[in-house]
């Protein structure tokens, strides 16, 4: 019997360390997400979030993911970011970027991505900026 109380005892520290590791995680992504304050923009009931530097500390979002088309959503979104954002959207290269880069963020603001439009919402690999008015 005295043989398996040190036993129980590393396991027993081994599982109380790990909850509260897990805690601490939970805690630290909590704090994480509510400084993010993205703008809202609903797409058919659906809800997407997007940000640039101006807005949210975005550099905290280390997952970038492949950038992707915008399509006919341009339109909303690009109404909304006047509206919010006291700026002008505008499509820029690649190599000539000429202000604040527009990303959209996972729900759970883990990944963010840029976002590709060409004209009249067909598809282009120009990225979505703001710049000032």
């Amino acid at each position: 019997m005295t043989n398996i109380i040190p036993f129980l005892t590393l396991l027993l520290g081994i599982v109380l360390g790990r909850l509260v590791n897990r805690a601490e995680e939970r805690y630290k992504e909590k704090k994480r997400i509510r400084k993010f304050n993205p703008l809202i923009v609903e797409e058919k009931g659906i809800k997407r979030f997007f940000t640039w530097r101006g807005r949210d500390p975005i550099h905290l979002v280390e997952k970038d993911q492949q950038d992707r088309q915008l399509y006919t959503f341009f339109e909303p979104l690009c109404q909304s970011l006047r509206e919010n954002s006291n700026m002008e959207p505008q499509f820029n290269l690649l190599k000539q970027i000429n202000g604040e880069i527009v990303y959209e963020l996972s729900s759970d603001f883990q990944s963010k991505w840029r976002l590709l439009g060409g004209y009249g919402g067909d598809p282009g690999d120009q990225i979505l900026v703001l710049i000032k008015k």
